[in-house]
C-alpha cells in the first residue's frame, strides 16, 4: 500500500531590500529553516502553500503594507514576523491575528528569528 504523501518542508520567505538579504537567508537555512527571497511581499495568491512564515523588514519596503494586510487577512495561520525599527507603525497587523503575528525590534539577531520560527512551527505542529 503506498504511503501518503509527505507534506512539503515547510519554508520561510524573507522579504527585504537589504544588501544583507542573503546572509538572512543563508543563517536561516543553515538553522534547517529553508528560506527563500524576496524584494516585496507577494501577494496571497502567489505565496507557496508550504510557506509558513513571512519575515518582513518593513523598514526597507515604505510602500508595503498594503501587501502585508492582504497577506495576513488571507493567510492568518501563516507567521508574519516583522523586524521594524518602528514597531508601533504595525499594530494595526497585529491586531488582524495577534496569534501569528511578531514584531520584533530592528535590529534583531538571527536567532530571535530562528526561535520565533521554530516556536511557530511547534504551535502548528510541522517541524524543519
Amino acid at each position: 500500500m503506498p504511503s501518503a504523501p509527505r507534506p512539503a518542508a515547510p519554508t520561510v520567505l524573507v522579504v527585504t531590500r537589504s544588501s544583507q538579504a542573503s546572509e538572512v537567508g543563508r543563517y536561516l537555512d543553515e538553522a534547517g529553516l529553508p528560506a527563500q527571497l524576496a524584494a516585496s511581499v507577494p501577494a496571497p495568491a502567489r505565496l507557496a502553500p508550504s510557506t509558513t512564515a513571512v519575515v518582513v523588514f518593513p523598514d526597507d519596503l515604505p510602500l508595503a503594507m498594503a501587501a502585508m494586510v492582504k497577506l495576513r487577512r488571507a493567510r492568518k495561520a501563516l507567521l508574519l514576523l516583522l523586524v521594524t525599527s518602528h514597531p508601533g507603525r504595525y499594530q494595526q497587523l497585529t491586531a488582524l491575528a495577534p496569534d501569528t503575528t511578531t514584531l520584533l525590534p530592528a535590529p534583531a539577531f538571527g536567532w530571535h528569528v530562528v526561535d520565533e520560527i521554530r516556536r511557530h512551527h511547534a504551535a502548528i505542529g510541522r517541524s524543519p
